[in-house]
């Protein structure tokens, strides 16, 4: 186990994942890339993210609120989809 100082002082198990999405996730993400025989570089280069948040992503050390961790998020499926969320925020389709 490695204990490191965070940010604000705190001190943080940098082996446990910190960013609230369920560990068994990123497992999964991980198998499903292991399992295709893609490397994490070669999907994020055919995704066009940047390598290094990807591994940072599937090492559980961000929280993948929004912007670009939270696409790679979706698009590993660590997580759903945000086409719910959005629906939520527009008061649910009327169509």
């Amino acid at each position: 186990m490695k204990i490191e100082s965070g940010p604000s002082g705190d001190v943080q198990n940098s082996d446990q994942p910190c960013s609230g999405i369920d560990p068994a996730r990123l497992a999964a993400a991980k198998d499903r890339l292991d399992r295709a025989g893609i490397s994490v570089r070669n999907w994020a280069n055919q995704h066009n993210f940047p390598e290094a948040l990807v591994y940072t992503i599937l090492r559980g050390q961000r929280r993948c609120k929004r912007g670009l961790s939270h696409r790679i998020a979706v698009a590993l499926g660590i997580k759903d989809s945000d086409a719910v969320a959005r629906a939520e925020l527009r008061g649910g389709d009327n169509d």
